[in-house]
């Protein structure tokens, strides 16, 4: 655009000059005409604002870089084997262990299995006590045992028992059978109204019974307690360096009486004995141990 009017600005001036116009000459007009088209190109220039950068704001604190999450590797689950059955063994009995056997009672609770032989109305427990007799006549001469089924059987041992003479016939024999099995039995009675201390030995297919004692004229026993008053009686079956032998400590009141040597024994009972009938007699605080065979 500035070329083309500069131009037509010349054709101008070369014009006015053909013309022989009055005035500045053609050369001056064309000094003048360039000069103003210079100008007029050449406008001054606008001030321009010189832009201020303003600083961005930064941040008080200091940006930690958050590390990007890491692929985690994912693990692929594998077959559990099936469990397989593992043969437990069984529990199994423990055998319980066989040694000395120790009972007592003290006859405040009824207790028909540890006692057999107590046939009601002539045993019974009452008042705390066992109560045996008094039998009838019908029984004849035969002792009445009541079996202590809770001692075992058993060769050597020692038992005892509180007896005390209530009522009936003060001529009766009653107190403690040991070594006893079917056959034979031994027993240690006393007869409270003389004094009398005996050990016998009972066989019941002949229905006899034999005296162990030195002699008769040994019964009478100043340890025994007269009347009605209560007498602890007891014996203890011990061994001896022969075999199935055996010696009897007879015991009275907690003291050795006396003593039987070298008798013979066997697998054998224990129990309370009362003889014949007519008379009643309460035995209370019973105790029984066994004793190893060496």
């Amino acid at each position: 655009m500035k070329s083309i009017h500069l131009l037509a600005c010349l054709l101008v001036l070369f014009a006015l000059a053909a013309c022989n116009f009055g005035g500045p000459s053609p050369d001056e007009l064309a000094a003048t005409m360039v000069a103003q088209t210079q100008a007029a190109a050449s406008p001054t220039p606008l001030p321009t604002a010189t832009p201020t950068e303003t600083p961005l704001p930064t941040s008080t604190s200091t940006s930690t870089a958050t590390p990007l999450p890491t692929d985690t590797p994912t693990v692929t689950p594998t077959d559990t084997p099936i469990p397989t059955a593992t043969n437990t063994p069984q529990p199994t009995d423990t055998p319980t262990p066989i040694g000395p056997i120790v009972f007592t009672d003290d006859f405040s609770t009824e207790n028909k299995s540890a006692w057999s032989g107590c046939k009601s109305p002539f045993c019974k427990w009452q008042g705390n006590k066992l109560q045996v007799g008094p039998y009838d006549a019908s029984g004849g001469g035969d002792p009445h045992i009541v079996t202590c089924e809770a001692c075992g059987q058993a060769m050597y041992y020692k038992a005892s028992v509180d007896a005390t003479f209530v009522d009936g016939y003060n001529d009766r024999w009653f107190g403690l059978a040991f070594n006893m099995d079917d056959d034979t039995m031994h027993e240690v009675g006393i007869m409270t109204w003389l004094q009398f201390c005996g050990i016998w030995e009972w066989d019941f297919n002949k229905n006899s019974w034999y005296l162990e004692n030195q002699s008769w004229d040994t019964l009478w026993n100043g340890m025994v307690k007269a009347g009605y008053l209560t007498n602890r009686v007891g014996v203890e079956v011990r061994p001896t360096n022969q075999a199935n032998m055996a010696d009897f400590y007879i015991k009275l009141n907690g003291k050795t009486s006396f003593v039987v040597y070298t008798r013979p024994v066997k697998l054998g009972k224990v129990g309370l004995v009362v003889e014949i009938h007519g008379m009643e007699v309460h035995f209370d605080n019973f105790e029984y141990e066994e004793i190893e065979a060496p």
